[in-house]
């Protein structure tokens, strides 16, 4: 009676184990597949800020979950399948049935699930390896785009004033034609932005194109580059039309200076030797006070507008 009331014990004993096997099984698969639910959708979120500080939050906060959260699970899911093959091998020793789970939560439902994670997470890893390189390469061209539209506008800096200014009016020819080729050096720059101009664009689409996270500044940015652009354009022309137009009016002046100096010295020579036969046909002055070698003017006017022969 003793032997097999031992027996009995022993036989409850090891039930009570196969029950508290199945429990922990159940409970472990449970709380297995509630967390890979949970973390599932924050593996396959792609959405993120679009930056690249946005981004490498995201990678870290994925690092701290292969660190901290994802090491536990490890163990769960390993002691699990240890419970299930341990309850097994005793239900078999025990000449009892199989242990089958509850559907769903079977070693093989866990093992698919636990697949389909570290396919997220391997998926996971390529986005946010691709979305740092595009931002990184977006960060870099968002620099070369400020690099280039400061110098740019460092060059333009004062150029609309310069090419606004009348300093053309009040010149000689001689300094005018050194104002038309300091312009025309000007033409000759402004020839060579022309490129700079179409990089700079060129760069703000590629921004656009690749969603740059702050599209709305660097648009507005490089609008106002294109605008001043076709302005100095505009003003440079017009420069070179007043400077072209101020040149031929004083070319004209000065043509018309020789002009003048080659008429006027014949008459000067004649004036000149008219004066000295007036002053040869003067008589001396005979009134009082009389200086010697004065002329009588007052007689030689009277006696002049009385000749005929002058």
């Amino acid at each position: 009676a003793e032997t097999a009331a031992n027996r009995i014990c022993k036989v409850l004993k090891v039930n009570q184990e196969n029950e508290r096997l199945m429990e922990e099984y159940e409970r472990l698969a449970s709380d297995l597949l509630e967390w890979i639910r949970r973390t599932m959708p924050w593996l396959n979120s792609r959405q993120a800020d679009n930056s690249l500080a946005g981004v490498q939050k995201k990678l870290e906060e994925y690092r701290t979950y292969r660190r901290k959260h994802k090491p536990p699970r490890v163990e769960q899911k390993a002691k699990l399948e240890t419970n299930f093959n341990t309850l097994q091998t005793k239900l078999r020793l025990s000449n009892r049935p199989a242990y089958l789970p509850t559907e769903g939560k079977t070693v093989s439902d866990i093992s698919n699930s636990w697949k389909g994670l570290e396919l997220a997470e391997k998926a996971f890893e390529e986005w946010l390896l691709a979305e740092t390189m595009r931002l990184e390469r977006l960060e870099h061209l968002a620099q070369k785009f400020k690099h280039k539209a400061d110098a740019h506008e460092d060059w333009t800096r004062g150029k609309e004033d310069m090419l606004q200014s009348q300093d053309f009016r009040q010149c000689k020819l001689n300094e005018l034609k050194a104002l038309k080729k300091k312009h025309e050096a000007f033409e000759s720059d402004l020839a060579a932005h022309q490129d700079r101009v179409e990089q700079i664009a060129a760069i703000a689409q590629e921004l656009n194109t690749l969603e740059y996270h702050d599209c709305v500044s660097v648009n507005a940015r490089c609008q106002r580059i294109c605008d001043q652009w076709d302005r100095l354009g505009a003003l440079t022309q017009r420069r070179r039309t007043a400077l072209d137009e101020a040149e031929r009016i004083l070319e004209k002046i000065d043509i018309l200076h020789l002009e003048f100096a080659k008429r006027a010295a014949p008459f000067n020579n004649w004036l000149d030797d008219q004066a000295e036969y007036c002053i040869q046909r003067m008589p001396p002055y005979k009134g009082p006070n009389g200086v010697p070698g004065a002329l009588d003017y007052m007689s030689f006017s009277t006696a002049l507008y009385g000749e005929t022969d002058l």
